[in-house]
């Protein structure tokens, strides 16, 4: 889900309270993804993800297999996999004729669906 920068903080201070997040993506409305780390009671910005052309319009962080995946208004989705201490892109080739709206993985973290209106696209 991309949030408002200015939300950021509250959605942060949710997840940290409710469900002892110490790690979270966010989109700052733009086409790129930041990585917040909870370090001594403060987020501290870790990783800026950028590759895609046009606003990311989904984000999804499978906590299975540690990978994330967006999905833009530039019609591309990528697969990010930390590797060391660096995330590494992945493009997909979907083709769709729109922008994807939103993506998400399955329940395993193997698989991923992005949606485009009402048109499902497995990858």
């Amino acid at each position: 889900m991309c949030v408002a920068l200015q939300s950021a903080a509250k959605i942060a201070a949710i997840l940290t309270a409710i469900l002892h997040i110490e790690v979270v993506a966010l989109c700052p409305n733009s086409n790129e993804v930041h990585i917040y780390r909870l370090v001594e009671d403060k987020w501290e910005k870790v990783h800026v993800l950028q590759k895609h052309d046009q606003v990311i319009s989904g984000i999804d962080w499978s906590a299975r297999s540690n990978r994330i995946v967006t999905a833009s208004h530039d019609r591309n989705s990528y697969v990010w996999n930390l590797e060391e201490s660096e995330w590494v892109p992945t493009l997909l080739i979907l083709r769709p004729n729109r922008a994807a709206l939103c993506v998400q993985w399955s329940p395993k973290g193997i698989k991923h669906v992005a949606m485009v209106h009402f048109l499902m696209l497995f990858s």
